[in-house]
Formats: structure tokens, C-alpha cells, sequence
């Protein structure tokens, strides 16, 4: 059996997509990570996005949702990339090269 310890959790501002004011905003979670008994770090990412959700059922009797529908946020771990590749010696090293990294997945220019 592997063991990991999880080491530290940081959460980004938003980080905007493209160069215009009409570009869009992602939000991750960054998760570091080690292996017990190993020295190397490594990275999970998660986003936090929004979904419109409307359950089903209850229904009502013209056969319609009898709730309405909401706004929630959830956490979904990001696999766009392979994240646990990024290994590095410290939480610093390994928290630049994830930031860095998402930032290049999501097309953001260098502040």
C-alpha cells in the first residue's frame, strides 16, 4: 500500500482566460503532495466551477421539477494535464511549476 501526505492546500485568485474584458475567469485548488518515505513533491489541481442544477423529482402534477433550479459550486479535480509529473524538492518549487503550468494550459499572459 502507497501512502501519500498531504503536505498543503492553496487556492489561486482567479485567473483570467484570453486578453479581453470579455474573457472568462477560471479558479483552481492546488493539493501538494508527498509520498511517505519519498523526498519529491508533487501536485493535484482541482477547479471550482458553477453549474445550474434542477433536480428532477419531486414532481409536480402537471409532471414538472417542483423545485427550482440553484446555483452551486463544485470541486472537480482537474485531469487536462499530468499533474503528479511536475515533481520537485520543495513546496515552493512545486507550487511556482504548478501555477506556471496552469497558466500555460489556460492561455494566460505572465503578469
Amino acid at each position: 500500500m502507497i501512502l501519500y501526505e498531504h503536505l498543503a492546500t492553496y487556492e489561486l485568485s482567479p485567473i483570467k482566460v484570453g486578453n479581453d474584458d470579455s474573457c472568462r475567469s477560471l479558479s483552481f485548488i492546488i493539493k501538494l503532495y508527498k509520498e511517505v518515505g519519498a523526498t519529491s513533491i508533487f501536485p493535484n489541481v482541482y477547479r471550482k466551477e458553477f453549474f445550474r442544477l434542477q433536480p428532477t423529482f419531486p414532481q409536480d402534477m402537471t409532471g414538472h421539477p417542483k423545485y427550482e433550479a440553484s446555483d452551486e459550486l463544485l470541486i472537480i479535480q482537474d485531469d487536462t494535464e499530468d499533474w503528479e509529473s511536475i515533481r520537485c524538492q520543495t513546496i515552493e518549487e512545486a507550487l511556482i511549476s504548478t501555477v506556471n503550468r496552469i497558466k500555460a494550459r489556460v492561455g494566460c499572459a505572465e503578469e
